[in-house]
């Protein structure tokens, strides 16, 4: 050895021999490990935490992560064995590296760490995992956090279109905004599988975002915007109960409006629409997380390609515009089966790629068209008496004007109760018909004058009108 060699013949005590057999075993045996029995074992990781359906497109395998400490703290050596034990969803989930003992597994530390890593895979059906872990031969445990088992696939049941405001002056004014929202979930209702889903959007007017993908709660957001073109109804289409409501107007308020359908609210009706790929809703009644032969579908849930209600009636009429999913060159509507991933039907024309779609509706108004009193109500009142009024405003197709219109009542004499004070909410139709009071309180006889006032918003340095001619309505009553 060198150390003999540097010490000029004084050799150290004991045999060469042995010294050299020990430093070879030094070379080739690794580092001591910890030798204290574990003491603690805890929860470190799960990762992801949220995983989809076998057969769902998405991931569908988890990977936990536990870490066994002795009592000081410190890593235990390699070779510790931990067993595994999960809660059954009965959907063929497992734990560990195969499903022959699907609800248990073992494992040992490994790389001096003290950490054991063991697989979830998940099955059909969907619901929350708890992964429990136990030191072999103690009463050492620790349990992971939930793991959650989505479907993965969108369902139309679970499809959730909305817009933040109904109403917009899109008559009048280019460029006025609302956020259109979309919020999806599997026929489970998990939402945290299906970021990522793109969505796709049309409008029957103005301008709206073509696609946009869901974030990690399932929802998406678009802009749509007032521009050309407006909507439009052709051929003036009215129906039996849309007569019947102009009527009722024309003889409450003294007008002589035509009920051609030259004026109609669904003349200012605008179609949007949603759609991306998923299935239809099916109830699942035997539980193995498959649509199959004794499951539920009904004829309420069997829907037809997209298309853009232009003329709002809730059908799909000749002429209306549709996306052609199948690329038939003609529009399909309800198939009579169950569409969606893996559907057995085939035979019978089901669509394992299912475009599942859901609309909604804008408003576009415009100015103040209407601004009328009741005319059945009589212009004098008693002494001590009350007389109920009523007072109607719209735009040129009887829509409500847009939210934040105002309309106030004021008097000269008497005194008022009811709606004399209202704000215009946001919605969908019209006219606005408010209703007050006034009272004769009086001892002497006099003349009192109403006084209507509407006021709109105004929006991008525009003034919306809120009667023609931006004037206050009046009406004379006489006290007796």
């Amino acid at each position: 050895m060198l150390l003999a060699a540097c010490g000029g013949g004084n050799t150290p005590t004991g045999d060469p021999g042995n010294d050299q057999g020990n430093d070879q075993g030094n070379d080739q045996n690794p580092p001591q490990q910890n030798q204290n029995p574990p003491d603690t074992i805890t929860f470190t990781s799960a990762t992801p935490q949220v995983i989809g359906l076998l057969g769902s497109g998405q991931t569908t395998n988890s990977n936990l992560i536990f870490t066994v400490t002795d009592s000081n703290g410190d890593a235990v050596r390699d070779g510790v064995t931990v067993n595994f034990v999960i809660n059954t969803l009965n959907g063929n989930e497992y734990i560990g590296p195969d499903d022959t003992t699907p609800t248990q597994a073992s494992a040992q530390t490994s790389g001096g760490s003290g950490e054991i890593a063991i697989g979830l895979t998940s099955g059909t059906v969907a619901g929350v995992i708890i992964v429990n872990a136990r030191v072999d031969a103690t009463s050492i445990n620790a349990e992971s956090s939930k793991i959650s088992i989505g479907g993965g696939v969108a369902d139309t049941a679970h499809l959730s279109l909305s817009r933040a405001q109904i109403n917009l002056p899109g008559m009048v004014l280019d460029n006025v905004t609302t956020d259109i929202t979309v919020l999806l979930g599997d026929r489970f209702g998990n939402y945290n599988v299906l970021q990522g889903t793109p969505v796709s959007f049309k409008a029957e007017s103005g301008t709206i975002d073509t696609s946009n993908f869901t974030d990690d709660i399932g929802e998406t957001t678009v802009t749509f915007r007032t521009q050309n073109p407006r909507p439009v109804l052709a051929n003036n289409e009215i129906t039996v109960e849309e007569i019947a409501e102009i009527t009722r107007i024309n003889t409450a308020y003294g007008l002589s409006l035509p009920i051609d359908g030259s004026i109609n609210q669904r003349r200012g009706w605008v179609t949007v629409t949603a759609a991306l790929a998923g299935q239809e809703t099916f109830t699942d009644n035997n539980a193995n997380g498959y649509f199959d032969a004794g499951d539920g579908f009904f004829p309420s849930d069997d829907i037809g390609e997209p298309y853009i209600d232009s003329n709002s009636d809730g059908d799909r009429d000749p002429g209306e515009d549709y996306t052609d999913t199948n690329q038939s060159s003609s529009y399909d509507g309800p198939n009579g089966v169950w569409d969606g991933p893996n559907c057995p039907d085939t035979a019978s024309g089901c669509q394992s790629a299912k475009t599942i779609w859901d609309s909604t509706q804008l408003m576009f108004t415009g100015h103040g068209a209407y601004c009328e009193f009741d005319a059945s109500v009589g212009t004098s009142i008693a002494r001590s008496s009350s007389a109920n009024y009523s007072f109607m405003v719209g735009d040129a197709n009887l829509n409500r004007l847009v939210p934040g219109t105002t309309i106030r009542v004021a008097t000269s004499a008497g005194r008022l109760s009811g709606n004399t004070n209202f704000t215009v909410p946001d919605g969908l139709g019209g006219p606005t018909e408010i209703t007050f009071i006034l009272e004769n309180n009086l001892s002497q006889p006099a003349t009192a004058t109403i006084t209507v006032t509407v006021t709109g918003p105004t929006i991008g340095g525009t003034l919306i009108v809120g009667c023609p001619g931006n004037t206050s309505r009046t009406l004379a009553v006489t006290l007796q």
